[in-house]
């Protein structure tokens, strides 16, 4: 797996990731250039972007909540999610890089994104990029992230996961964004 780092004022996202990107930063600005606080996100004004939203929260090191998650996203699963852990719908080598990534973005305060290899239970592989950004939770620790996942392949792909569910994921590659230049 390749790790990158890059300054805030170099990253130049695309499509979605940079509605969710801009989004972020006006939230940013508005707290005074820290990390936002959860219950300032207001998905409605990204509305475009729900369906593949997703809001997680670190209970410790082993357990990420799952807050939200876009009916997209969560139409991939056999049952509502809300409330699972999601590192137990990870296995192997992808859950110990998601583990360790969320650890990274809580104790150095970064965003990052995610390039991973979706397998379908057809054996298709697609490629799925996602954007992370950390939110503060009640008590003000950078305990959470929203997140948007975008798949990079036609419909009918999409429509495959809908139906079975991902049957594996490999994480190539994560490139973190210092959020304080």
């Amino acid at each position: 797996m390749q790790i990158k780092f890059i300054k805030q004022s170099d990253f130049r996202p695309t499509g979605n990731h940079d509605l969710l990107w801009q989004y972020w930063l006006a939230l940013y600005r508005g707290a005074g250039f820290e990390i936002p606080q959860r219950t300032a996100l207001t998905p409605d004004k990204i509305a475009l972007l729900i369906p593949y939203l997703t809001v997680l929260d670190m209970v410790d090191e082993d357990t990420l909540s799952i807050l939200l998650i876009g009916n997209a996203h969560d139409q991939m699963w056999s049952r509502n999610i809300i409330a699972d852990n999601f590192l137990d719908h990870l296995s192997g080598d992808v859950r110990q890089k998601y583990k360790d990534l969320f650890i990274s973005l809580k104790n150095y305060l970064l965003g990052c994104i995610t390039h991973e290899i979706v397998t379908t239970s057809s054996g298709k592989n697609l490629q799925c990029s996602g954007l992370l950004l950390p939110l503060r939770n009640a008590a003000g620790e950078p305990t959470s992230s929203v997140g948007y996942f975008q798949y990079d392949c036609p419909e009918e792909c999409i429509q495959e996961l809908i139906d079975s569910g991902p049957s594996g994921r490999s994480m190539e590659d994560v490139t973190f964004i210092s959020l304080d230049n």
